[in-house]
């Protein structure tokens, strides 16, 4: 499956992005998956994380279609309850800080 399938699908593991990043030699180069795990870790404190749609959650539940332990950026401030909904697609790159 490509990337864009997979990030289209509305989720995607750190590491299975990782793996893209390794594999696909039209990908960015990072120095190591300690730079990705950085990038997705900064966009907690991104303002504008409604309009692009990301959250972190430790794991997916596919037969519940649950989001774990999910975290939206900012703590959720000044949004709805969104736990159980899934990310909205991005409209640009894979990762809000290529990460």
């Amino acid at each position: 499956m490509n990337l864009r399938a997979r990030w289209n699908g509305g989720r995607i593991t750190v590491g299975e992005l990782w793996s893209y990043f390794t594999r696909y030699p039209y990908m960015p180069r990072l120095r190591d998956r300690r730079v990705l795990e950085k990038a997705v870790a900064s966009v907690m404190d991104d303002i504008g994380w409604e309009s692009v749609g990301f959250a972190l959650a430790a794991d997916y539940d596919a037969e519940r279609g649950d989001f774990l332990d999910l975290r939206l950026p900012l703590g959720g401030r000044g949004a709805e309850d969104h736990r159980h909904d899934p990310p909205r697609r991005p409209r640009a790159r894979p990762c809000a800080a290529p990460p």
